[in-house]
């Protein structure tokens, strides 16, 4: 996960002052800016977007327009890359909505600017620098989360294969079992034969052997699958 030290060290006591600002400012649209966003990303109308992802919207700005970046607000981020990755929203087009916050946002700025008669390029600096930061931090939860699916999908298929393998191995033992059983059996039979049964004897001591070498071997298979499961574990 990316160091959000090296994000607050950017901004000043003026620029936080200022984001503060721009924050009253951009407040009032705020709920309809984050519903473009979403209505964006997740190609739903505008009465879709629920409550929970709206909040989410006010801690993001609420924290990066300050130059914060708490652990309240970087859940948010995880839960929303977490929820496009699911819709299988690209990072491209995760990354497009920032040009609508951009707008939008700079558009409420704006329009103040004109209404107070003075433009405050610090509001518009703090805005730049806030999403700029904010976008730093949802690659890195954007990444973070697809490498935890990705390591996720991996332990299941390995769950998988060594259910398989040990599967198998048990199939393997049994057969080996069986046939160490038949190859005593056959010894028994040889040696009550006498002279006559000592080629016999031969085999069953030969089959005996490699049934024991096959039962070492499963041995080795079932360990083998236990060391991946602790390994994934």
């Amino acid at each position: 996960m990316l160091d959000t030290q090296r994000l607050t060290s950017g901004w000043t006591d003026d620029l936080r002052l200022a984001g503060q600002q721009a924050l009253q400012v951009i407040s009032p649209e705020l709920e309809r800016i984050v519903q473009d966003v979403y209505m964006f990303l997740l190609g739903i109308d505008r009465h879709e977007v629920t409550r929970e992802q709206i909040e989410r919207g006010f801690v993001k700005f609420e924290n990066i327009l300050r130059g914060e970046f708490s652990p309240e607000y970087l859940k948010t981020q995880q839960k929303t890359s977490k929820l496009l990755i699911e819709r299988n929203v690209d990072f491209i087009q995760y990354l497009m909505c920032y040009a609508i916050y951009h707008r939008e946002c700079a558009l409420c700025l704006t329009r103040h600017s004109v209404d107070a008669g003075a433009v405050e390029n610090l509001h518009f600096e703090a805005l730049h620098m806030a999403l700029q930061c904010d976008s730093c931090v949802s690659m890195s939860c954007y990444f973070a989360v697809m490498e935890q699916n990705n390591s996720m999908r991996t332990k299941e298929l390995v769950d998988a294969n060594n259910a398989r393998i040990t599967e198998i191995a048990n199939s393997i033992g049994r057969f080996s079992t069986q046939t160490k059983m038949l190859s005593i059996n056959a010894a028994i039979e040889a040696a009550r034969a006498g002279d006559a049964g000592k080629g016999f004897a031969v085999v069953a001591s030969e089959i005996k052997t490699m049934a024991t070498k096959v039962q070492d071997a499963t041995g080795e298979i079932e360990k083998l699958a236990r060391k991946d499961e602790m390994d994934y574990a």
